[in-house]
């Protein structure tokens, strides 16, 4: 019963609520398909994490074992936690733990505008699994305005396998409905 008045509550919520706006400089590459309507915004604040794997025989590189970062209504310091960003990728809804599970090999990519080699690209991905509460409802969900993330260009090598670094970022994560 609670679930439901919680449901309830969180329509009539979001019949109230501005439209989430979506960047104008968004590249092609991550435009969500006409259908698709963006209904969630949620701003990220926390780490990219990356280890150090051998790549090849007698090469290494970072590579990402994914994100931990706190999800938050808007950009102000002070706006609390509403949910989480985990390795998965999945995105959690703290109120009632509902999760969007992304579909991470199909997601679509592009350097972001802003200084692609210290912020972690754009991406526009479909939903894998997920299908009850606030995260239930959506089919893909877009990362934008990145800051920071990108792996290091050094300080992976054989003595340092399995080190792991967590490189700080923020960005937001638009939640479309549809298609």
């Amino acid at each position: 019963m609670t679930r439901i008045l919680y449901a309830a509550s969180l329509l009539l919520l979001g019949a109230n609520l501005p439209p989430v706006a979506v960047p104008r400089n968004l590249p092609d590459a991550v435009k969500a398909a006409p259908g698709l309507r963006p209904e969630l915004r949620l701003h990220a604040r926390g780490s990219q994490i990356y280890a150090c794997r051998q790549t090849s025989p007698g090469a290494y590189g970072w590579q990402l074992v994914g994100p931990k970062a706190d999800l938050f209504s808007s950009e102000d310091a002070k706006a609390p936690v509403v949910g989480e960003h985990l390795a998965g990728p999945t995105w959690r809804w703290a109120a009632d733990g509902s999760e969007f599970v992304g579909a991470g090999p199909s997601a679509l990519k592009s350097p972001s505008p802003d200084d692609p080699s210290r912020n972690i690209p754009w991406l526009l991905m479909p939903k894998k699994s997920g299908n009850w509460g606030r995260l239930g409802g959506f089919s893909h969900v877009q990362r934008v305005n990145t800051r920071g993330g990108v792996a290091p260009a050094t300080g992976c090598a054989a003595d340092s396998v399995e080190a792991s670094v967590n490189i700080p970022y923020e960005a937001d994560y638009i939640f479309y409905a549809g298609g």
